[in-house]
């Protein structure tokens, strides 16, 4: 089962019952899902600033952080597109910002 399709069924889950066991084991699990994405943005963040990875890592990482929209990848991709020297780094740090920008919860903070 895909991480997007267990956390479909977890939410579901804490939708559907009463029972509060149940709810709390389904919250227990939300959680662990957040705290391994929080720490993959950090490790990819890691990944986009060392120059010494391969061009195919560092990419992947930049398209990764940008679907998975976390405001705190902004800044390194800004300092990416500013300052890296791979034109096409810097084209894909901006088209990852974009992704990043279009997340309602990014927007929302920016609008108010």
């Amino acid at each position: 089962m895909s991480k997007e399709e267990q956390t479909k069924k977890l939410i579901e889950r804490i939708k559907r019952t009463q029972d509060e066991t149940i709810k709390l084991d389904a919250i227990d699990q939300l959680g662990e899902i957040g705290k391994r994405a929080k720490e993959s943005v950090s490790l990819l963040i890691q990944l986009i600033k060392d120059s010494s990875e391969s061009f195919k890592i560092r990419t992947k990482a930049i398209w990764s952080l940008g679907e998975i929209g976390s405001g705190t990848a902004v800044q390194p991709l800004i300092d990416l597109l500013q300052s890296d020297n791979n034109k096409y780094i810097r084209i894909l740090s901006l088209e990852s910002l974009g992704k990043i920008s279009k997340r309602p919860e990014i927007g929302r903070t920016r609008r108010k």
